[in-house]
Order: C-alpha cells, then sequence, then structure tokens
C-alpha cells in the first residue's frame, strides 16, 4: 500500500480555512520550515487565511514569535509553522539577533508610524486620510495603506529609538471630518520588548 503523501502547508492553510469556515474540527498540526525567508511567507499566507477567515465573521488569531515561530487558532485547534532548530555549532545569539531585526522597517514606513503616534495621542485613533493630513501631504492615503500593510506583515516596526509598535484594525468606521466619506479606524500601540535584543519578540494579532 502506498504511503499517503505528506500534506503542504498551502494544503494545510486550505483545510484550516474550511473546518473554521464550516464549524468542523480541525486536529492540530505543526509544519517545520529551514530558513527565517519561509517562515516569513508562511507567515504572510497565514495572515491572509486569517483576513478571509475575518471578512466572513471567524474569529481567527495569528500569532507567534518574531524568528522561532508563527500559527493560526481557531476554538482551540492550531496550525503552527516552525523555524528548525539551529544547529549547536551555529551562532545561535547573532541568529535570534538577525531575526529582532527582521521587523526593521524602511524610513517611510517610519514616518508614517511617527505620524500614526503624533495623531492618535491627539484625536485617539488614526485613519489613512488623517495620517495624509498629518503628514502634510507627503504620504498619500493609499500609501498610508501599503505600508500600514508592510508593518502588519512584519508582525510590527522597530523605531530609532529602540521602541517597537504594532498595528491593530479596530473595526470601527467613522465619518472623515473633511470629505465626509466613511473611514476605517485603526490604533499604533506599543509592544512590549524582549529583555535583550537576543530574546525572541511574542505577537498576536
Amino acid at each position: 500500500m502506498n504511503p499517503q503523501p505528506t500534506p503542504t502547508l498551502h494544503d494545510l492553510r486550505w483545510k484550516f480555512l474550511q473546518a473554521a469556515s464550516n464549524g468542523t474540527p480541525f486536529p492540530s498540526q505543526t509544519v517545520q520550515v529551514a530558513t527565517l525567508q519561509e517562515l516569513e511567507s508562511a507567515a504572510a499566507d497565514m495572515l491572509q487565511t486569517q483576513k478571509a477567515l475575518r471578512d466572513n465573521n471567524k474569529e481567527v488569531k495569528f500569532g507567534g514569535a518574531e524568528g522561532k515561530y508563527v500559527q493560526l487558532s481557531h476554538d482551540g485547534y492550531i496550525l503552527r509553522v516552525t523555524l528548525e532548530k539551529v544547529a549547536k555549532h551555529t551562532n545561535v545569539a547573532q541568529t535570534s539577533k538577525e531575526a529582532y531585526r527582521s521587523i526593521d522597517l524602511g524610513d517611510k514606513c517610519k514616518e508614517m508610524a511617527e505620524a500614526a503616534i503624533r495623531l492618535q495621542d491627539v484625536i485617539g485613533y488614526c485613519t489613512d486620510l488623517e495620517i495624509e493630513r498629518t503628514t502634510s501631504m507627503r504620504i498619500k492615503s493609499n500609501l498610508v495603506s501599503a505600508r500600514r500593510a508592510d508593518i502588519v506583515k512584519a508582525g510590527g516596526i522597530r523605531m530609532d529609538d529602540g521602541s517597537v509598535y504594532r498595528i491593530e484594525m479596530t473595526d470601527e468606521t467613522v465619518k472623515d471630518r473633511v470629505t465626509g466619506r466613511s473611514a476605517n479606524t485603526w490604533k499604533i500601540v506599543p509592544v512590549k520588548q524582549p529583555a535583550d535584543e537576543g530574546a525572541q519578540m511574542v505577537f498576536e494579532l
């Protein structure tokens, strides 16, 4: 009898999506990847799965630890992707530092994050159009949306002073004070940092 092929992450994500959509059990699964790039790619794919389910009113949590693992969870069932353990002869501390630095993003993302922090201190939330105005039109609202997505995908952004922030969508809308159109609101919130640079940062969205 031929053995069944090992399911791919794509297969498991699809099964997780179907199970969460239909309310059927999904046996918890763990998949290992060999490189940080593969882990980051898996994180991006899993965020898309979370979004698809949330758009269908299914609450699914996405979380993990930078450079270590990412996971989706729904009703006690978990789909986790882990990075293979580094061999003992390698420089583990340096590998961990590189994983933590993976949330370093470009200056434009930092400029947008700084504008969001200032705006939120004033009105208590952010919208893409308000960020555009806060930056005196230097960052158009469609670019704000793209940079916001970059920060969400990375799990957070580390600022020049070492502080780390992540973005939370609030599922609320407001009327834009200038255009009168409905606008989605979001918040930028500080993330508790590791005790040292070599530690792993845990995040959950």
